[in-house]
C-alpha cells in the first residue's frame, strides 16, 4: 500500500473509532438535553457583536506578532526579486554584461517561488496563531454555546457531560474567533436573512386568517 492509501485507512479507522466512542459515551452517561434554548434575535445579535469585536482585537494582535516574526524575511525576498529584475532590465538594454540572462531568469523564478512559499507559510502560521489566541480567549470565559443554555440546565449536567460541554464550547468559540471578523460578519448577515425570511413566512401564514 502507498503512503496515501495508508493515510486514508488510518483516517477511516480513526473516524469509526471516534463515532463509537461518542455513541458509547452518549449511551453510558445519558446526557441531559438542552431543552429550550435562548435563541432570540437580541441574544444572538449581542453575542455576535461581542465575538466580532474580540475577533478584531485578535486580528490586530496576530498582525503585530506576525509583523515582528515574518516581515523581515518577506522584505528580504522582495529586495532579492527587485535586484534580479533590475539586473535583467539592464542586461536587456545594454547587452554588454557577461552575465547569462538564462541563469538570471532561473534565479528570479526561484526567488518568486520562495516568496510564494513564504507567504503560504505565513498564512498557515497566522491561522495557527489565531486558533491559539481564540482558544485562550474562550478559556478566559468568552463562550458561544453556554450563552444560549439556561443555568438550571447546566446545573443538571453530570460532571462528565459538563466537562465535555465546556470543552466543545471552548473549541467552537476559539474556532469562530480564529476565523476572523469577516467570518463573524457573514454569520451575522446570514442570521439576519434567516430571521427576516422566517418573519415573512409567519406574516404570510397569518394574512389569510386576517382576511
Amino acid at each position: 500500500m502507498t503512503d496515501k492509501s495508508n493515510r486514508k485507512a488510518i483516517g477511516f479507522v480513526f473516524f469509526v473509532a471516534l463515532v463509537i466512542i461518542v455513541a458509547s459515551a452518549a449511551y453510558r452517561w445519558a446526557p441531559v438535553p438542552f431543552g429550550e434554548v435562548n435563541l432570540t434575535m437580541g441574544s444572538v445579535a449581542s453575542l455576535l457583536a461581542l465575538i466580532f469585536v474580540i475577533a478584531l482585537f485578535v486580528e490586530r494582535a496576530q498582525e503585530v506578532v506576525l509583523t515582528n516574526w515574518r516581515a523581515k524575511g518577506s522584505e528580504e525576498l522582495d529586495l532579492k526579486i527587485l535586484g534580479l529584475e533590475r539586473k535583467l532590465k539592464r542586461l536587456e538594454t545594454s547587452h554588454e554584461s557577461d552575465e547569462d540572462p538564462e541563469s538570471l531568469y532561473q534565479e528570479l523564478e526561484a526567488a518568486r517561488l520562495d516568496k510564494l512559499q513564504y507567504r503560504a507559510q505565513t498564512r498557515v502560521l497566522a491561522l495557527r496563531v489565531g486558533v491559539v489566541m481564540g482558544l485562550m480567549v474562550s478559556m478566559a470565559g468568552v463562550r458561544t454555546l453556554g450563552s444560549f443554555v439556561a443555568p438550571e440546565v447546566l446545573l443538571a449536567f453530570g460532571t462528565v457531560q459538563l466537562a465535555i460541554f465546556h470543552g466543545v464550547d471552548v473549541i467552537i468559540t476559539g474556532g469562530v474567533i480564529a476565523g476572523g471578523s469577516d467570518g463573524v460578519h457573514k454569520m451575522a448577515e446570514l442570521y439576519r436573512v434567516f430571521v427576516e425570511t422566517k418573519a415573512k413566512e409567519e406574516k404570510q401564514k397569518l394574512s389569510p386568517l386576517q382576511e
